[in-house]
């Protein structure tokens, strides 16, 4: 303390408790927003791998005389568009709760800072900083935050590669 104001113990244990609240709250955003990318990662490997097989298939029954694989054909065309569908829903409702996930992430550490400063003020305490580079901190949050936009350009991409594939087919 910088001055003469004491705290007494039951003070001290409720801002030891809020600041433990407060800590609490911003890992938990963190942790969802790890566990809502570790999610939608293990996804679309499951999605990458079920549209190379409907490529391998219309590879198959574009060059055979089978009718059954001949049928097949035009519904492996309708499932790469649901699969390129599913993707960009998939990446695009990620996109959004990250970045979501972020600003409360960002917001509660902001409140955090504010009572720190307050109580700080308050009962004479001084402050120690940490000296965090907010830089190298948003640069760390890189993967967390481009991989779903990413790979929903990428899914955008390959629903207009099959809409034009079956544009071409049918002319």
């Amino acid at each position: 303390m910088n001055d003469d104001r004491k705290i007494d113990d039951q003070t001290l244990e409720i801002l030891l408790e809020r600041l433990r609240r407060a800590a609490t709250a911003v890992e938990y955003e963190y942790a969802e927003n790890d566990r809502r990318l570790t999610w939608f990662l293990v996804f679309q490997a499951f999605l990458f791998q079920a549209y190379a097989t409907a490529l391998q298939t219309l590879g198959s029954a574009a060059d055979s005389a089978s009718p059954t694989l001949k049928a097949l054909f035009s519904h492996t065309h309708y499932f790469v568009w649901v699969i390129c569908m599913v993707g960009i829903v998939t990446a695009g409702v990620t996109v959004v709760g990250t970045f979501a996930g972020m600003h409360a992430a960002a917001e509660l550490k902001r409140t955090r800072e504010q009572q720190i400063e307050a109580e700080a003020s308050q009962f004479g305490i001084e402050k120690m900083g940490f000296g965090v580079d907010t830089c190298r901190h948003w640069l760390g949050l890189l993967p967390t935050l481009v991989f779903p936009s990413l790979l929903l350009i990428c899914w955008l991409g390959l629903l207009v590669r099959a809409l034009a594939s079956k544009v071409a087919d049918s002319a």
